[in-house]
């Protein structure tokens, strides 16, 4: 089992279990479609509760990581989106723009012929990040290795990452963890872009 796996599992867990709490209706199975569970969620977890949606949208979308086939991964996807941007288009600041960092990582690492959005995703992060007071590093750090990447963007690439690795002495463990995250990537580079 992968590293991690059945924490995330079980934070998916609790997830449907807060889900649950705001109505017994809910259905972690979705067995009657996603339409149904985006009529359920409008009728009972709405932008009054900006932490469910997040905590749900965060739950769902680290499950695509481990989750047990690619079609299963697939199912989850459009609920963790819908999760997610509910969650923006209430609080986007809130845990210091985890929703956004989270769908714009998103956006990014999807390959565009399967429906990804780099440019999005980019901008999600860059609006993101400068509000951010703990996940900013991170957000550039994601915005270097996933959207300049998708873009082929060498420029955006190397400044991202510079502005990372020029901050300084890190002010918190994020941002010890960007830093560390952004010399391995620079690392990569030859690997990452085609010349």
């Amino acid at each position: 089992m992968a590293l991690g796996a059945e924490e995330v599992r079980s934070a998916r867990t609790l997830a449907e279990c807060l889900l649950a709490h705001h109505n017994a209706d809910f259905d972690p199975t979705q067995s009657k479609g996603f339409g149904v569970f985006e009529t359920w969620l409008e009728a009972h977890v709405g932008p009054e509760h900006p932490h469910t949606l997040l905590s749900a949208g965060a739950a769902y979308m680290a499950s695509l990581l481990v989750a047990e086939s690619g079609v299963d991964a697939l199912l989850d996807v459009p609920t963790a989106r819908l999760l997610l941007e509910r969650a923006n288009a209430a609080d986007p600041r809130l845990r210091d723009g985890l929703g956004p960092l989270l769908l714009g990582a998103y956006e990014c690492f999807v390959p565009k012929p399967l429906g990804g959005q780099p440019e999005t995703g980019l901008q999600r992060l860059q609006t993101a990040a400068s509000h951010s007071e703990d996940l900013s590093l991170v957000m550039k750090v994601v915005a270097a290795e996933l959207c300049a990447y998708s873009l082929q963007d060498r420029a955006l690439f190397d400044r991202l990452l510079a502005e990372v690795l020029d901050q300084g002495a890190a002010s918190s463990a994020f941002d010890s963890l960007a830093q560390q995250r952004a010399v391995t990537v620079r690392d990569q580079v030859d690997d990452l872009f085609i010349e």
